[in-house]
Parts: C-alpha cells; structure tokens; sequence
C-alpha cells in the first residue's frame, strides 16, 4: 500500500478520507487530480498544488517525501502521465496503444480525456505497468496523452467499460462509485464539484455517466511556472556575459600528424555566472527574496573542443557546433568515432561542455536521488546551471576563446562568427530541445535518438534495471515508484524538455526566437523508446519526411527539402514487445544511427549556413545493403 492513513472508517468510506484521491487504499490516486488543488488567485492560473504532508510516501529510511516542490506549481505538468490503479487484472486489448494514439478518439474509446476548456477530445494512448512485481489481480494503468497538454488548462478523464482478462466487468472502486451514483459518503463535499468539473464535460464529449468506472479532473500549470527560471537564468547570464562572454581558459592542446581527421584538440574552462549555492547538504539554485534565481559571481565550466583537418582548407573561418551528450557520459563524447566523422564531413569546429548533474561522474548522486527523492531537486538546478553554461559556450569559444593562440592557424583565429549549429544525441538531443527554446544565437538544432519526458523513457532505456535496483532499495512498494516516476514528471519539467519543446518551432519564449530542428528517430531504438521520440515529434510540432517505412501518428507527411523534419531511420532492428519495460537487447540502433553515413550527411547538409532538411537516402532510410 503507497500510505497507511491510520484511518477507522467503515468498510463503505474512504479510508484515505476527504481531501484524498479515489482510491480506497492508494491515498494519492488516481493522478494528478484536483482533488490536490486549492484555490489561490495569487498565481497566475488561480489555483495551487497542496500535497497534504501525510500522504506522502516515505522511503526505506523513513524519509517522507516532501511536497514543497510541488507546492510551488499553479497546476500540474502537462506533461504528465496519468496514473490510475484497479484491483482487476484489466483486459487492455481494447485500449488505445502508442502506435495509434488517435483511436482515442473514437467514440466508443474505453478511455476518454477532455479539454474541458475547448470542449475537444485529448489524443492519448494506454498501458499497464508490465513489472513483474504488479500484485496478481492488479492493474496499474497509465493515460499517456499523445503530446504535451496545453498549459492552464483544465481537463476531465473518463474510464468506462473495462473488462479482466476472463470477460468479467471491471468495477468501479467504492468511493467513485458513490460519486457517480449519488450515494452518500465520506466524499459528499466534493459532490458538487464533481457534477461540474467531471461528469457534466464528460456527458458532454459523449460519455455515458453510468458506463465509467473512474472519472476525475485536474488542472495544468502555466507555462511559466516550468519555464520561468531558466528564461530569468539565461537573461541574467547575457547581460553579464556580453557578447564576447566573460572569459577562456586553455588547459591542453593536443596535436596527432598521424590522425588523418582531427587537426587539434582542445581543453579547458570558460567563465559562465554561477547560479548555485551550497545550502542544506547540497547545491541549489541562489535566490532573492522574491525567489528568482540570481547570480552570485562567477565559476568555470569545462570545454573540449575539436578543429577538423578540413576545417583548414578552405581560407575562411570554420562554422562553429555545439555538441550534446548522452546520459551519463560527458563532453569527450564528441571526440567519438561519429562526432570525428560529422565534422570531418562538414569541415565545422565543435565544441561541448557537460550537462553536469547527469555526467558519468554524477552517477553517485543520480544513485542518492533514487534512493531519497528529496535529492532530486539539487539534481535539476545543477543541470539548470549546465544548461545556461551550454547556452553561453558558442558566444564564449568564437569571443573569448577565439582570440587564444589555441584557436588560431598561422596567427589567425578561424573560429567563425556567425552561424552556429547544434548537434546532440539521446539526452543531449533531448536537452537540445531546451537549449533551442533558449538560446539567442543558435537556430539550428540535429538532434539524434532524442525524445521527450524522462519519465517514460528512463523505465524502458536498458540502463535502467540499474537504477531501478537502488530506487528498489529507496522505495520498497512496487506502487510507490510507480507514481512516484509519474510525480517527477513536475521536476522534470525545469530543465528537460518537456515544457520547452512547445516554444520551440513556433510560440517562442520571451526573448527567443523560432529555431529549425532536425530530428532523427532510430526504429525501435533499445535506449530511447520511440514511444518517447514520437511524443516529441509531436509536441515540437514538425512533420515527417516522406518516403519512410514507418508513418508517425499526428505527423503531416511531407517532401524534402524542408526548414525542419522528424526523420526515421530503420536499420533493420526487429520490433522489440510492447511494453513499458526495457528492450529485451540492446539492439545497436541507438549508436547506429549517428553512425549511418547517411544521418551524417543530412546533419551536415542542415547545419550548414541557409541549410535544410534533404533526403540523403533516396528515399526511405531503410538498412543499406
């Protein structure tokens, strides 16, 4: 059980009494909810997250959760998962799946969720926690929406006419059940709100009151709740910056005669403002009395970065790329096989620093986090902090650094100015996404094997029976980790890219302008779950290229060349099982990708100055023979 109430109703009432979720026995569920919502007409939706301090899970030491993270929010993310748990083993055959979330639209979908603002239907698929732990005759389900909800809206969910897995009607839980019935109980003081936030816009879109088995309602937060800090952050960092930024330090110079690509390789530190501060035990982000983030001083954030023998042959000066990690690796990944290659191919300089908080060397604290969720925060302003350092390195190497002997060929710099690319892969094609929501000198982003929402992805990415094993020894309760992935949806949401990818393409944030992407899905990627890639597409808003061999849900279908595309690569990998488990194997398309010698050249086609999206396989990208 997520929560011990300490509660002696009767067998009829709510043992997690009013306040609370749905859910006889799991305090917190069904979520998110109104139910965790009060009103405030301070914020700028009207309403506050309170999360009563009682039913918040604790971990193995006895830690409670707490809930001041969240209590911070008008709403909830809109990115969030829906998470609902019934003590049936569900027949999910019917329900809408992520291959063709538009069958949620149907009328006759057993799962319904509406915009009650608009009035329309809310694209989403459904799955069930596949773990092994599930307890027999138990169902966790989860509402994906197909991409990112709209902020500050409100919206209504309906689950109706679910069967077990023999046939038998799946009934609805006792408290709901008296809801919908119009039976006394412990929850009558929310009847009325029920009739009118829940089963009046349902009947409306269609629903037969009487068919549901759950049903309920929450609100989502206003966008500058998520992405308030690090547009302050990044507007803060220019001013003081400059246009030159604030300083370069050379650490090494490395020369190779005998590498046939790479000129020279260079290491060393820039001077970014320093957001951070050690407070409890920890580093979190500095603020003023208002409670924005401020800057105290300076720090140095670590650079590498790589000159292409071909960046020496034409005269002028080289185009200069940022280049983003993975998860758990750091800036020498770009002195990889594929990052040599790329900008071999396209004569550009690259350069990279580290999105601390999730480098190999933050493992420890990664670990910490799962085991003590209340650690998770310091995580998130670290890579805050990174990100803004990521924003500022192309103003800082073609300024500060440019004018280094390091960066100069015969006494003379050939860093260009102008121009700046992006290119990123897994979390560093997912961060991209911030990054281009951010930045005011980079407007062409190629991300690789990137997606959305790291709460989906992370349970299905082969790393993560890892960590699992210590979020295993942090939170025993199958349950507990189970929402708990869903909750940190919230945290998430200040430096992934979930809110941030709406802003991307279109609807720029206040001092941003529109950037062009390049998105390259592996087909049945082992460590970026398409799932995830496909909820990105989306939410960004691009088309796909066509000819392909795997039409995405929701994404026009277009020709090439064009500004921005969601490209799909198929290197022959078979179709791992549908679940929300890790692939079986890892199957080599998520390095395959970057590796294809036609993704490189569609890169380095993009990149380039007045660049687009070209179709660089003859068609559709399917496995070379």
């Amino acid at each position: 059980m997520l929560l011990s109430c300490g509660c002696s109703a009767p067998p009829s009432a709510n043992p997690c009494a009013n306040g609370a979720g749905l859910d006889p026995d799991e305090c917190l569920l069904p979520w998110p909810s109104s139910a965790f919502l009060v009103a405030d007409p301070t914020t700028r939706t009207g309403f506050r997250v309170r999360l009563p301090a009682s039913l918040m899970p604790e971990n193995e030491f006895n830690v409670p959760l707490d809930p001041a993270p969240w209590s911070s929010w008008d709403g909830f993310s809109p990115m969030t998962t829906l998470i609902a748990d019934f003590a049936a083993a569900v027949d999910t055959t019917p329900l809408p799946s992520w291959h063709d979330p538009g069958a949620s639209l149907a009328a006759d979908s057993p799962t319904v969720i509406v915009d009650v603002d608009s009035g329309e239907r809310v694209a989403h698929f459904a799955e069930k926690e596949d773990s092994p732990e599930v307890a027999a005759g138990h169902t966790t389900l989860y509402l994906r929406p197909a991409a990112r909800l709209a902020e500050g809206h409100h919206y209504a969910i309906g689950i109706r006419n679910l069967k077990d897995r023999i046939g038998s009607p799946i009934t609805a839980p006792l408290p709901f059940a008296e809801l919908r019935d119009g039976k006394s109980s412990l929850l009558d003081s929310r009847r009325a709100d029920f009739e009118r936030d829940v089963f009046i816009p349902l009947i409306h879109a269609g629903v037969d009151r009487t068919s549901l088995i759950l049903a309920w309602d929450f609100r989502t937060a206003s966008g500058r709740t998520a992405w308030g800090d690090l547009v302050s952050m990044r507007d803060t960092a220019i001013a003081i910056a400059g246009a030159n930024g604030l300083g370069c330090t050379v650490d090494s110079v490395t020369e190779d005669p005998t590498d046939p690509e790479i000129f020279r390789q260079i290491q060393g530190h820039f001077t970014v403002p320093n957001f951070l501060q050690s407070m409890d035990k920890s580093v979190r982000l500095a603020r003023d009395p208002q409670g924005n983030p401020i800057a105290q001083g300076t720090t140095e954030a670590a650079f590498l970065a790589m000159i292409p023998r071909t960046a020496l042959n034409n005269g002028a000066r080289a185009p200069l790329w940022i280049y983003g990690h993975g998860l758990f690796s750091a800036r020498d990944e770009v002195t990889r096989d594929f990052g040599r290659d790329t900008i071999s191919k396209a004569g550009a300089i690259a350069a990279a620093t580290d999105y601390v908080g999730l480098t190999a060397s933050d493992l420890g604290g990664v670990i910490g986090a799962v085991e003590d969720l209340n650690r998770f925060p310091a995580i998130l302003d670290k890579l805050r902090q990174s990100i803004v350092n990521t924003v500022l390195l192309p103003r800082t190497i073609a300024g500060a650094c440019a004018s280094l002997p390091a960066f100069m060929v015969n006494g003379v710099s050939i860093v260009g100015t102008t121009g700046f690319g992006y290119f990123g892969n897994s979390m560093g094609g997912t961060l991209g996404q911030t990054v281009a929501a951010l930045s005011p000198d980079v407007n062409r982003y190629a991300l690789g094997v990137a997606g959305i929402d790291f709460p989906v992805m992370m349970p299905r990415t082969t790393m993560w029976p890892e960590l699992q094993a210590f979020f295993r020894i942090g939170y025993p309760t199958r349950l507990d980790r189970d929402l708990l992935l869903v909750m940190s949806a919230q945290l998430w949401d200040l430096a992934e890219s979930s809110a941030f990818a709406p802003h991307v393409l279109s609807s720029p944030l206040p001092g941003s302008q529109p950037a062009q992407l390049l998105f390259q899905m592996g087909l049945y990627d082992a460590d970026t779950t398409n799932v995830a890639s496909e909820m990105a597409g989306r939410t960004l808003g691009l088309s796909q290229l066509s000819p392909n061999d795997h039409a995405v849900w929701g994404l026009p279908q277009v020709t090439a060349p064009q500004q921005s595309a969601f490209v799909v690569y198929d290197l022959g990998a078979a179709r791992p099982p549908d679940t929300t488990l890790p692939a079986p194997v890892e199957n080599g398309v998520h390095e395959g990708v970057r590796r294809d010698p036609r993704a490189q050249s569609q890169i380095v086609d993009f990149l380039k100055s007045n660049g687009s999206v070209v179709d660089t396989c003859n068609g559709a990208c399917v496995p070379m023979h």
